[in-house]
């Protein structure tokens, strides 16, 4: 069986729900008609609008709060000459943003710099530090860019000082603001801006705007970049402006982003929100993540072609840096999350000495996605005793507030629900531990509650046609708020399962129909092949549907975002020799045989439990084991059988290794019993031990099949062995060979040697399956 990783969730809108002119006035499929309808679009009209955004979906910028102010003093600075210093963040949004500002404010004549704070020195957000670097360096107004509205103090400094900061940010708003001159917000508490959701390269363009009462659509391409980046909603103005946004970096002249986009390996005239999410912004972000992010606004705003290659050039080598070292912490990172304390836990807080404190929220949500924990993720400075990194949570649990109520045990410390950033004396880690323990009993944190993954509608595979996908591009860009559509695939035939990519790790196959078929891509899911291809029922599988150019053919393939079964996998492994291979699999190691078991018990570990099956009385001696790996062959049916009534297991891998095969070598002939019975009423005291292999030879019996017969005849009593001397017997014994025990075993032995070795798969697995569904 394989579980599904998400709460699947069919939507479910009847026609009678959806009014027919709808359908019938919409050019749209009629599965995401009824999606659109379900996200809140709910009348013709809104879904067409939702469809066609166009320019009528850019607001007013001058309803944003404090926008006449602010522009008015930086209307002033330009006029009188004052220097401005765009104080910006280091992320793709806020690098965006920074170039925003920045060009709009040099075309207009502005004395301007720009200034991004380092991740490791300045930290996140308005610095006195920094803004005292500026002052001193002449800045008489700082305009901030995607951040300020939580810099109390430093601008509250820099106002103390003379220096105007005008604020154009879209974080959440404190319960306190800063007494800043002006602070330009979409969610300004009253105010009357209809849309809050706009990143900061959305609000720096509003100002940008608001300065030069136009919409400078050459600055859209970054508002795009930013938008997408900073996983903001994209709908309403923000589906205009990065729809708008898309086609002018479709067609921009900027050198930095040709060439950013030439070494992410994209192809610019067909770049969408997936290659920002995926190329672009990671590389933006990678320069602020490892070092000097101001290389970023010099890459985005340059006009030398030379030097905005050798930009990109760097920002890819930073790239694979980055990558490279967030793979080696993850690893050291998921050891510590795998250890049997950490096991035991709901929370995490894992900590390593030299850890690029710049990586270490990737890393955290790396370990999120495989343990499904909460965890905090901190690099160990022992020269000032001081611990510093990132926190990644799940949906169920506040992570923010968990440590807000334990903040005295920090040194700084900020964030939101699913994600934190702190810094905390080392000597306190034990305690954060134990906090967010506590916080998860408090908060009643359920590891095993799933996210839904909302599914649009059941396809059949022959329904998945260029045309239908012309209907799914018309809903993008997709993202936050506009998720693109997943579908359940029903298909004929599941065939060409296999694992690809180096390590082998992710996972491919096709999907049949009656006239149409489909590859299916999974991530990170080759685990799954032998289970796919050896399924007792159909796998049930869900993606997004995506176009795939290749060789100028173009066809559409599935990207798996789940996968789930039912009943049994049963895993034919069956071997005549053991080898390491046989002990990668995590689960219980069933042994019949206690030789084998003991010459095999090195390979045991927390992850491979190997039990004797004679010590397996209850479903409790399986230890929660999803996997069973039956090692060797039992003596009989009924043995297995016993095991098998008892389980509860999801996959059970058949291997039944035999050292020996009692139904190869058979059951001996009524001519091997009479020359061996001829033999052993003549002779006396036959040393056995040592003289075993030559009696074998002068009977022509095999040795193992004379073994056989000695236990018969010495049950029978036509033999008696003393010492190891074996000495025949004339005696009147009316027991039948059949009726012996020894008999019975072997029979038993043989029976399940056919059934388990020497069958075909499908009986074998038939079988398997038949013993698991019979109820005591």
């Amino acid at each position: 069986m394989i579980e599904a990783k998400y709460n699947w969730k069919l939507l479910d809108l009847g026609d009678e729900t959806i009014p027919s002119e709808v359908f019938e006035n919409i050019q749209l499929d009629r599965s995401l008609i009824a999606l659109l309808w379900s996200r809140g679009f709910t009348s013709q009209k809104a879904i067409t609008d939702f469809l066609n955004a166009g320019a009528e979906n850019i607001h007013d910028p001058m309803l944003m709060n404090d926008m006449s102010r602010g522009i008015e003093r930086i209307q002033l600075a330009i006029v009188e000459n004052q220097k401005i210093t765009i104080y910006g963040d280091y992320d793709a949004d806020g690098l965006t943003s920074t170039s925003i500002m920045f060009e709009v404010l040099s075309d207009m004549g502005a004395d301007v710099e720009t200034y991004i704070p380092n991740r490791f020195i300045d930290g996140y957000g308005p610095n006195i530090a920094a803004y005292q670097k500026l002052i001193d360096n002449g800045t008489n107004l700082i305009v901030t860019v995607d951040n300020g509205v939580s810099g109390n103090e430093a601008i509250e400094f820099a106002q103390s000082q003379g220096v105007d900061v005008v604020v154009t940010d879209h974080h959440e708003l404190p319960e306190v603001l800063p007494n800043a001159y002006a602070i330009i917000h979409p969610r300004y508490p009253g105010g009357n801006y209809p849309f809050g959701d706009l990143s900061g390269a959305g609000v720096a363009f509003k100002v940008a705007s608001a300065l030069t009462g136009e919409l400078s659509e050459e600055l859209l391409d970054l508002v795009a970049i930013g938008t997408i980046a900073d996983l903001v909603s994209l709908t309403d103005e923000n589906r205009a402006l990065a729809s708008f946004g898309l086609k002018v970096l479709q067609q921009t002249l900027r050198p930095g982003l040709i060439s950013l986009m030439e070494v992410a390996g994209l192809s610019q005239e067909s770049v969408d929100e997936k290659d920002i999410g995926f190329g672009i912004a990671p590389r933006l972000n990678a320069v602020g993540r490892l070092g000097d992010a101001n290389l970023g606004v010099e890459l985005l705003t340059s006009l030398d072609d030379e030097r905005a290659q050798e930009l990109a050039d760097f920002v890819q080598s930073e790239n694979v840096r980055r990558q490279k070292i967030v793979s080696d912490i993850s690893e050291l990172a998921l050891n510590q999350a795998e250890s049997e304390s950490n096991k035991r836990k709901k929370t995490l807080v894992l900590s390593g000495e030299n850890w690029h404190e710049g990586v270490l929220g990737i890393v955290a949500s790396r370990i999120v996605e495989v343990t499904g924990k909460p965890t905090i993720v901190l690099n160990l400075d022992t020269k000032k005793g001081q611990a510093k990194g990132s926190g990644r949570s799940v949906s169920d649990f506040h992570l923010y507030n968990a440590i807000n109520k334990h903040k005295e045990i920090t040194s700084h410390f900020g964030g939101h629900h699913m994600a934190v950033g702190l810094t905390l004396p080392t000597e306190n880690l034990d305690q954060l531990g134990t906090a967010l323990e506590n916080e998860a009993n408090k908060q009643d944190l359920q590891l095993d509650n799933k996210s839904d993954k909302v599914i649009t509608s059941v396809l059949n595979v022959d329904q998945l046609t260029l045309d239908f996908y012309k209907d799914i591009e018309k809903l993008k860009p997709f993202g936050t708020g506009n998720e693109k559509p997943v579908f359940e695939l029903d298909y004929k035939v599941m065939q060409n399962v296999k694992a690809i990519g180096k390590t082998g790790n992710h996972l491919k196959f096709e999907l049949i129909g009656e006239r149409e078929r489909i590859s299916g891509i999974s991530f990170s899911n080759g685990k799954y092949v032998e289970d796919l291809q050896n399924a007792s029922n159909k796998i049930k599988i869900i993606g997004e549907v995506e176009k795939n150019v290749w060789m100028n053919k173009t066809s559409l393939q599935l990207m798996i975002q789940d996968i789930k079964s039912e009943g049994t996998t049963i895993i034919d492994a069956r071997t005549d020799h053991v080898t390491d291979d046989l002990f990668r699999s995590e689960g219980l190691y069933i042994f019949w045989n206690r030789k084998h078991y003991e010459q095999l018990e090195r390979f045991a570990s927390s992850k491979k439990i190997f039990k004797l099956a004679d010590e397996i009385k209850s479903v409790i001696d399986f230890d929660k084991q999803k996997t069973i790996v039956l090692v060797d062959c039992p003596s009989s049916l009924d043995q297995l059988s016993t095991i098998l009534r008892i389980t509860d297991i999801d996959k059970v891998i058949a291997v039944f290794f035999k050292s020996d095969s009692a139904y190869l070598d058979g059951m001996p002939t009524r001519e091997q019993y009479a020359n061996l019975y001829k033999f052993v009423v003549s002779h006396k005291d036959v040393d056995i031990n040592n003289q075993l292999n030559v009696l074998s030879d002068f009977l022509k019996i095999k040795k193992n099949l004379l073994i056989f017969m000695i236990k018969v005849f010495l049950e029978m009593e036509f033999v008696k062995i003393k010492d190891g001397l074996m000495t025949g017997q004339k005696v009147s014994n009316k027991t039948s060979i059949e009726e012996t025990a020894a008999y019975g075993l072997r029979n038993n032995r043989m029976l399940a040697e056919e059934k388990l070795i020497y069958s075909k798969e499908n009986d074998m697995k038939k079988w398997i399956l038949s013993q698991m569904n019979i109820e005591d």
